[in-house]
């Protein structure tokens, strides 16, 4: 901050020169935090590719379990009854890590959005708090002044 000292005649001037920067930037912090929690285009589409990765992952998981289809087995082909051909195995194989890589990336990316929101809410609080409580000494020191009388 850049305050030249020829500006100001005296103290008051100055003092009122700084607690107004120092407002501004109060309220630049808080504008800030406001387009930090605001909602954005893409996040329901973060929320869908959560979902349907799962989704892929569970089915292709549950179709596999209940079949029975021993996979390593068919893969190494020592199963004794084998069901389904080597290529296929490998489909499955890349449809199952493919899901759920997919469901653990847009997972974990779901979560640090969400931390870094917590985070912006929880500095967003303690600035709205100290703000109410300058409002509220400000207060307690009128209501203790004490009145002006009216000549």
């Amino acid at each position: 901050m850049d305050i030249p000292r020829w500006k100001w005649s005296s103290r008051d001037q100055l003092l009122q020169e700084l607690d107004a920067r120092v407002k501004i930037k109060d309220i630049q912090a808080v504008y800030d935090l406001k387009d930090a929690l605001r909602y954005r285009w893409w996040e329901p589409l973060l929320k869908m590719a959560v979902l349907l990765a799962g989704i892929c992952f569970a089915v292709t998981f549950i179709h596999l379990l209940n079949r029975g289809v021993d996979l390593i087995g068919a893969l190494d082909a020592e199963s004794e009854t084998p069901g389904l051909s080597r290529d296929s195995v490998k489909l499955v194989f890349a449809f199952i890590a493919g899901s759920f890589s997919i469901m653990l990336v847009s997972g974990l990316l779901s979560l640090e959005i969400l931390l870094a929101r917590l985070a912006a809410m929880r500095r967003l609080h303690e600035i709205e708090l100290n703000i109410i409580e300058h409002l509220q000494g400000e207060v307690e020191s009128l209501r203790s002044a004490p009145p002006k009388s009216a000549e």
